[in-house]
């Protein structure tokens, strides 16, 4: 329990907050048997310093995100605003969030959405992490399509710092994908989302005898095939194929890998005796000329591929 507050006496107070603030529309978030308030000063390395986060707090209700595992909602108080996770977690089975937790602490980073505060109730795990607002890489994907080749290289540039900053403390992300990619006011990329996160055995002083993971998990359109072979695989491999595929997505506006069912898309994924029979890797292989100003774009890469006789 070293990364939890424990806060059910501040409960109580948050619930009598709530109360008095019954009236306004803006306070309308019950969760389970009590009122979640929570707040983030945007002061740095400042936060919560000298507040009772359980009494000045409110919480205003806006939904910002939702799955089967969290739901995430707006907390906002005069100019201070902050992200808070839900995990419908009973109070004995934290493994989940331990895990998550250690991942922010660990992974603080500009690149990197931060949590600024931790709570607990005998039913709830509350994560409060800073705002990024300017919505997610995904959405922008969705909207516009494939981004210019300059504004997919700096969030490419962004993401492996990120990335690499998370390796160099030990932490995997095994879920990278637009989706946990946000975007702050300014266009810059945060890595969000370690709910799947995990440690290097190393950066814990455990030693396995392979020294590889062996949870298979992650999105299966972005996940390493090698992840779901129970055989183990490197974190930091896994994470880099997955960087891989979000670069193809943001250049070419759709997944490498799609296929409605899981073991379809399994299948699609091109093996080394595949690759080698391109006519791209054979020593007879002549690239496209094109003339001088003509104007080249991936579809006229993708008839090439796929006119090449092997």
């Amino acid at each position: 329990m070293t990364y939890v507050d424990r806060f059910d006496d501040e409960v109580v107070a948050a619930q009598r907050a709530a109360r008095l603030n019954s009236s306004s529309k803006e306070v309308n978030m019950v969760v389970g048997r009590t009122q979640a308030v929570a707040m983030a000063r945007s002061n740095g390395n400042d936060l919560f310093r000298g507040q009772r986060y359980s009494e000045a707090c409110v919480a205003y209700g806006e939904g910002l995100d939702h799955d089967p595992y969290n739901s995430v909602l707006l907390c906002n108080r005069a100019t201070c605003r902050s992200k808070l996770g839900q995990f419908e977690k009973a109070i004995e089975d934290w493994t989940v969030a331990l895990n998550v937790l250690p991942s922010y602490r660990k992974a603080r980073l500009r690149r990197v959405n931060c949590y600024a505060k931790v709570m607990a109730s005998k039913t709830k795990i509350y994560i409060v992490l800073e705002y990024v607002g300017g919505g997610k890489l995904f959405d922008k994907i969705a909207k516009l399509g494939r981004l210019k080749e300059d504004e997919a290289r700096r969030y490419f540039q962004q993401l492996i710092n990120a990335v690499d900053y998370c390796h160099s403390r030990g932490v995997y992300h095994r879920d990278l994908k637009p989706e946990n990619l946000l975007l702050d006011s300014f266009g810059g990329l945060k890595v969000s989302d370690f709910g799947l996160s995990a440690f290097s055995p190393a950066s814990v002083g455990k030693y396995y005898e392979d020294g590889l993971l062996h949870t298979a998990c992650g999105t299966p359109n972005y996940v390493a095939p090698e992840v779901f072979t129970d055989k183990g695989y490197d974190g930091t491999a896994a994470d880099i194929c997955s960087c891989g595929v979000i670069l193809f997505v943001l250049v070419a506006g759709y997944l490498p890998f799609d296929e409605p069912n899981h073991m379809a898309l399994y299948k699609r994924r091109i093996t080394i005796p595949q690759i080698l029979e391109n006519g791209w890797c054979k020593k007879s292989y002549k690239p496209p000329q094109f003339e001088q100003g003509e104007n080249v774009n991936l579809d006229d890469i993708d008839v090439v591929f796929n006119d090449t006789e092997v």
